[in-house]
């Protein structure tokens, strides 16, 4: 009976998870077009077209990053008309959209192999309706695909221990083969990995494990190759930039060079540079090179929303007094979630936005959904425990919705809403360049305001949030000695100010 009635409620239950699918996949297939291309896109395309034309990684543009971003850019780009960007963009953009489903249901399948139905709904809503997830599953850029392959390959990887199977150990290299090809912090899984069986599990678990694993990284890297189309296999530059890569190539691990493709080493030799000597960032009034440590952690709190981090909270408070850890696959999620949040806070120096953050998210939205299984035993707990459970929900789905389609631009009610964004950030965690269809629409119905005036002038002005943060690109120093609030804002980027000739006076 118990059977028939789980049969009964089935094409219920998939009819439930793919309607709220299709609803968010609509969402962003309708709002893209409003999004203009951000500061890095219109380069990616740029590069994605050269490489398919003469795939020599000639360009340092093709090999900022690995070759998956740009191969998917190019799927579509027969469909684009000729000489209009807007198509172009969408074309490029189109493929990078259409991971969307397939990651939600990634979520979806692996919550409820750990939880159960509820908890893989939950998790679902939370990765449907999360503002920097919706946010860069539009983008040209290689966070989102990269988040989708550090989930596959962390839950192939938790799939691989529990059974340490042949099989197991192939799925586990395509998974790491598929990630590398994304972004160059792919290349943490594999210390990862081989931490986590030698400090997390017993030591004589390695040596049973340990072939089966050499499997999966031969597979891994040869996909990696494959992806090259060869070029460069078997070849290391002539000399490297950074001193990590200096100091490998000059030790007896030098060998493990040459299983990469040297256009792929030429990349992550530049990320490492990059990534040692720091970025121009800021953060909530500090300008800094180098990015301090707590930027990553305290932005996460700044832009994660109130109801997901008090589903956190919860799960960590039910978790001291039940028993966090329960299974294997949990165990393996939070600690790949503290690895790559401490390796992002404390050894890289580039905090530029928290979508170098992103990979954590999948992991926090299933770890979250345990809290479906913390159900009071009294009656009257239980039923304040839904009420509330049902109210975070639609708090988290209804924030997200209102926002739209700005959600890169999304700060929590405790810090003031994205009105407030401009006080805390720029760049990527709010300012990409994306409203520059909206500032152009706001300019033709008010054809009297000032863009951006490089004199102190009267009336209506407008000012980009990074130029007026005495970010990289500007200096509005005499604007905000004047220190006056805006009166509005378009997109939450552009701000709007208003003006007098008491304020002139001021200077």
């Amino acid at each position: 009976m118990k059977l028939i009635k789980l049969r009964s409620y089935m094409p219920i239950k998939i009819f439930i998870v793919l309607s709220v699918i299709i609803a968010a996949q609509i969402i962003q297939l309708y709002q893209v077009k409003y999004i203009s291309a951000n500061i890095d896109e219109i380069k990616y395309i740029t590069a994605a077209r050269n490489l398919i034309k003469n795939p020599d990684w000639s360009d340092v543009y093709e090999r900022l990053h690995p070759p998956m971003m740009y191969y998917l850019a190019n799927i579509y780009s027969n469909y684009a008309t000729v000489g209009d960007v807007n198509s172009q963009l969408f074309w490029a953009r189109f493929p990078i959209i259409l991971l969307f489903p397939f990651f939600a249901l990634a979520v979806f399948f692996i919550a409820m192999s750990i939880y159960g139905f509820l908890a893989a709904l939950l998790a679902l809503t939370l990765f449907l309706f999360n503002p920097e997830i919706l946010a860069h599953s539009r983008f040209i850029t290689p966070d989102f695909i990269s988040s989708f392959g550090f989930l596959l390959s962390v839950f192939s990887f938790s799939y691989f221990i529990s059974t340490r199977t042949l099989k197991a150990a192939i799925i586990l290299g395509i998974c790491l083969g598929f990630t590398l090809l994304t972004k160059y912090t792919a290349l943490v899984l594999f210390p990862f990995i081989l931490v986590y069986i030698l400090f997390v599990t017993k030591k004589e678990e390695f040596m049973k494990v340990s072939g089966s694993l050499a499997i999966s990284f031969a597979i891994s890297i040869f996909i990696l190759n494959a992806a090259y189309l060869f070029h460069g296999s078997l070849q290391i530059p002539n000399y490297f930039e950074s001193s990590i890569l200096s100091l490998l190539s000059n030790s007896p691990l030098r060998l493990v060079l040459y299983l990469f493709p040297k256009p792929f080493l030429m990349g992550l030799d530049l990320q490492f540079k990059t990534s040692s000597g720091g970025w121009w960032g800021w953060f909530w009034g500090q300008q800094y090179i180098k990015a301090p440590w707590y930027v990553f952690p305290a932005t996460f709190i700044i832009k994660t929303p109130l109801p997901l981090l008090i589903l956190i909270l919860f799960v960590f408070i039910f978790g001291l007094r039940k028993g966090f850890i329960r299974s294997k696959t949990e165990t393996v999620f939070l600690f790949f979630t503290i690895i790559f949040t401490w390796y992002m806070s404390f050894v890289n120096h580039i905090a530029i936005g928290l979508r170098y953050l992103l990979p954590i998210y999948p992991f926090i939205f299933i770890l979250a959904s345990k809290i479906v299984i913390y159900r009071p035993k009294s009656v009257v707990r239980h039923r304040t425990f839904d009420f509330v459970l049902i109210f975070l929900i639609c708090w988290y789905v209804i924030k997200t919705v209102t926002i739209a389609p700005h959600f890169l631009e999304y700060v929590n009610e405790g810090f003031g809403g994205p009105n407030n964004a401009y006080k805390y950030f720029v760049d990527s965690s709010l300012d990409w360049g994306q409203n520059n269809l909206f500032l152009q629409s706001y300019i033709a119905s008010h054809p009297d305001v000032k863009v951006e005036p490089q004199i102190p002038e009267t009336g209506i002005i407008i000012v980009d949030v990074n130029n007026y943060n005495l970010w990289k690109y500007g200096n509005f120093e005499w604007l905000r000695r004047l220190d006056k609030k805006p009166v509005g804002n378009i997109g939450y980027t552009w701000l709007i100010f208003n003006l007098t000739q008491k304020d002139m006076e001021k200077l």
